[in-house]
């Protein structure tokens, strides 16, 4: 028989995840790379090699922002012996006894909820995931074996 799997993850986090990333990607780089071709392109007082540079800068430390927080989010759904986490095209299988601790960062906006692995997953040792506001703590509530992994920060 099979248990049922309770969402622990925001439903948002399809859309910080690829959609956020993609739309920064397609239009500041399609930006930059206009920059970059045009010569005739007028910026206030400021040189045009100056302005290319520092346009070129801000597009990539934007991309790599993206990269190493939102992009890192995965859906983890929790199902009372297991976790199983996703990042919508392939879904893995952990069970509890491989959880090393849960710690839940509360930004009152929202909660960002590290779990670490004791032993290396195929995400990693450790997944990163947006909770859900609904769902979160009533799955936690009612989870003894999730209130024992839980740190609180």
């Amino acid at each position: 028989m099979e248990m049922k799997t309770f969402n622990l993850s925001s439903n948002l986090t399809v859309i910080l995840k690829y959609f956020v990333p993609l739309v920064w990607t397609v239009f500041f780089g399609t930006l930059c790379i206009i920059f970059w071709l045009t010569d005739d392109l007028t910026v206030g007082g400021m040189d045009l090699m100056v302005f290319r540079m520092g346009w070129t800068v801000f597009f990539l430390v934007g991309t790599l922002t993206a990269y190493f927080t939102i992009m890192r989010l995965m859906r983890v759904e929790f199902d009372g012996g297991f976790i199983y986490v996703t990042n919508y095209f392939k879904v893995f299988k952990y069970p509890m006894d491989n959880v090393d601790k849960i710690t839940v960062n509360d930004y009152s906006v929202f909660k960002l909820v590290t779990i670490k692995l004791i032993s290396t997953g195929y995400f990693g040792k450790k997944i990163t995931l947006l909770a859900s506001r609904t769902n979160f703590d009533t799955i936690v509530e009612a989870s003894e074996i999730l209130q024992s992994k839980i740190r609180q920060s």
